[in-house]
């Protein structure tokens, strides 16, 4: 009996030994864990459209990995969805198009008859692209790519530039809705231009106003900034309006606080280019056009944040 329990001892202990050793020489090894998913944002917003009488509200919304892409649309343009790759400032463009007037059979045909034009080289391509729909066409060339799908009530348009992998991502997490609406209500409001014909005077700061019908927004003085920005219309060109704001200006921001000053942040192509003159026309336009509502007293002007020295020549 003696003997069995020391032969018991020693097995224990060698057999501790060997696994304490075994640990030592063979380290458990550890499982790296899986890198984060990216944290996703959405985009959504909603515009109303409609064809002799009627009328629906759409809606849409994107998911997006945010450290990535920015998405943005202007108040007076909702149907049409900026997404900017922040890596290579790249960017892409969504549009949705309303079918119920023009009736067109398939994306095939759609594309055919209104975007071939804008890109005469593009030929029909095959991507990892899918989605909800039968009816989808695609087309590239070099650096582009277009995709078109159906999409109640019309046609949803991408337009990627290469490499389109990720913006492909986003595009497919598109979701769409759509309902009965009423008829939209319109509110005029002014925008403010130079017009030699009418303000003869060479003081750099004579401006006058248009007037322009929009769908009644509260956001009525950011959708004034924007079609500001557009510039005058074919038919105000004709009759002497033009602006001193060069092409690719816009808006980061705008606020307005409980002293009824407005803040405007603009982007850094808003004050390029342009002399003394120009600078002062472009300070005038923005300003009438902002001091039309009665919300706004005062205004403090930036761009890309910084107030001073801005609009210099």
């Amino acid at each position: 009996m003696k003997k069995t329990i020391i032969f018991i001892l020693l097995f224990l202990l060698a057999t501790i030994a060997a696994y304490f050793g075994f640990i030592k020489n063979n380290p458990i090894s550890t499982v790296n864990a899986p890198s984060p998913s990216p944290e996703l944002a959405t985009f959504s917003n909603s515009y109303v459209v409609g064809y002799e009488g009627d009328f629906q509200n759409i809606a849409y919304q994107f998911s997006y990995p945010k450290d990535k892409f920015s998405l943005k649309s202007k108040v007076t343009l909702p149907s049409l969805v900026t997404i900017e790759n922040l890596s290579n400032n790249q960017i892409n463009t969504v549009s949705f198009f309303y079918n119920g007037a023009a009736g067109f059979p398939s994306a095939k045909d759609f594309w055919e008859n209104q975007y071939k034009s804008q890109c005469p080289d593009c030929l029909p391509s095959l991507n990892n692209f899918s989605y909800k729909t039968n009816d989808v066409a695609t087309y590239s060339n070099i650096t582009d790519e277009w995709i078109i799908f159906a999409q109640t009530p019309g046609f949803v348009i991408a337009h990627l530039k290469k490499p389109v992998d990720e913006s492909l991502k986003i595009i497919q997490s598109l979701q769409v809705s759509s309902s009965k609406s009423s008829m939209p209500e319109f509110v005029s409001i002014k925008v403010y231009f130079a017009n030699n014909k009418i303000k003869p005077e060479k003081t750099c700061k004579e401006v006058v106003p248009v007037e322009r019908q929009i769908i009644t927004t509260p956001k009525i003085a950011t959708a004034a900034l924007e079609l500001l920005f557009a510039g005058p219309t074919q038919d105000e060109s004709d009759s002497g309006y033009t602006s001193s704001l060069p092409p690719g200006s816009d808006l980061n921001s705008l606020s307005i606080d409980s002293n009824d000053n407005a803040h405007a942040d603009f982007n850094s192509l808003t004050e390029s280019g342009g002399g003394s003159c120009s600078m002062a026309m472009r300070v005038a336009q923005i300003k009438q056009t902002l001091l039309q509502f009665p919300t706004i007293k005062s205004i403090t002007l930036s761009i890309d944040g910084q107030t001073q020295p801005i609009f210099q020549p």
